[in-house]
């Protein structure tokens, strides 16, 4: 089968070119091998400037991965976030079917996972967040009458740049993505059980099919992953099962990487353990939405700076309100209304003691009556960013 899409033709890049890129694809340019083919580094030339890719070539006897090749141009083609991987463009010549994207230097996720020092509690924290706001934009902003069901992510299709800020985290791995009607998101799109071991949906026996909670099961398991510093499939055991069981028996610590406890303060890790878990419910519509996932694990971030003595990461010499209100900069301004009221919403964690800025959101004119935050655990400063956020969450709201 050699399909022809004339609305794919600019993206076309010839043979000779993505030869001379990777040295006639040569073995020391090797940066991966899978089921897909094998993947090479490289340069190549785009408007005169030299640009570093990724060579995903797809093997020769490999036709059954044809499909494949069109879905993952035919999605990265119509996908621009910048929390996603940036298709350079392709090959279909000669009998060789080429993916090129660009190159993002630290390579994937997984690789990193045991390493409490490359990545700290601080940085899994960022990642998480931004790898959540890819699968918000499939999701949720893509088009009026289709989303994006993903349906293979994995610590292995998370991408890493130099730094993990914004455009430095991207989701790859779209070849075995669909698209589904927003008329019928929370039915099951019935097709053949795809994904990778310890990340796939177990209702899928059930439903023999997937919808976006399916993604929200495989990125729960990434959560865990983050959380422990092991993998999803490690010493013949999956994560998921065993994350769940400590989780319920209070007794999650005992599988976390001792450096990375150590940097956790008891607000972040309760937030993230508790969204983690909650991905991996049985029951598909027991999972949060992706709006709501991504609110909670920015919580988590935030509240991570309540303790700052158990990590004094601060990559770029910002304060803690400049740093959360780039973040927040990036997190807004795409959101909804309905989506930011249920942020204000979250910022009214649980117990005892309570602050009521009645002031703020009687001039916001909003529904809600009053917002709580809990000053029992929270210290001056995390009190001030917890002000400006709401400040900024209503200031925003008023003007969409």
């Amino acid at each position: 089968m050699e399909p022809t899409f004339t609305e794919f033709a600019h993206l076309k890049i010839p043979l000779e070119e993505i030869q001379e890129a990777t040295n006639n694809f040569a073995e020391k340019n090797i940066i991966g091998k899978g089921g897909f083919g094998i993947v090479y580094k490289g340069k190549i030339n785009r408007s005169g400037k030299s640009i570093k890719i990724v060579a995903q070539r797809l093997g020769r006897n490999q036709w059954q991965g044809d499909v494949e090749f069109w879905t993952e141009i035919s999605m990265l083609s119509t996908i621009k976030h910048d929390n996603i991987v940036s298709l350079i463009g392709y090959c279909d010549e000669k009998g060789d079917k080429i993916i090129i994207n660009r190159l993002y230097a630290k390579g994937s996720l997984v690789r990193y996972l045991s390493d409490p020092t490359t990545l700290s509690w601080f940085h899994r924290l960022k990642i998480c967040f931004h790898v959540a706001c890819a699968i918000r934009h499939i999701h949720n902003n893509l088009y009026e009458s289709y989303y994006i069901i993903h349906r293979n992510i994995n610590s292995s299709t998370i991408v890493l740049d130099h730094n993990f800020d914004d455009g430095g985290v991207r989701l790859s791995g779209f070849e075995h993505s669909i698209k589904h009607s927003v008329d019928r998101k929370d039915q099951v799109y019935i097709g053949e059980a795809i994904g990778t071991q310890g990340y796939m949906d177990p209702a899928i026996e059930t439903t023999k099919g997937v919808n976006h909670k399916s993604d929200i099961y495989s990125f729960g398991v990434v959560l865990f992953e983050m959380l422990c510093g092991r993998k999803a499939f490690q010493d013949n055991k999956l994560l998921a099962p065993l994350a769940k069981n400590h989780y319920e028996n209070g007794t999650l610590s005992e599988i976390i990487h001792p450096d990375l406890w150590n940097q956790m303060n008891p607000e972040s890790f309760k937030f993230f353990s508790e969204v983690a878990y909650s991905c991996l419910h049985e029951d598909p519509t027991q999972r949060p939405d992706v709006a709501e996932l991504t609110n909670i694990l920015y919580m988590a971030y935030i509240v991570h700076f309540d303790h700052p003595t158990h990590d004094k990461v601060k990559e770029d010499n910002e304060s803690m309100d400049e740093c959360l209100v780039s973040e927040g900069d990036k997190m807004f301004e795409s959101f909804t209304p309905s989506e930011v009221d249920k942020m204000l919403e979250s910022l009214q964690p649980c117990t005892n003691k309570w602050w009521i800025l009645n002031t703020i959101v009687e001039g916001a004119n909003l529904e809600h009556n009053f917002l709580k935050v809990n000053h029992e655990h929270i210290i001056y400063n995390t009190m001030n960013i917890y002000i400006n956020q709401i400040g900024y969450l209503i200031s925003y709201r008023t003007n969409i």
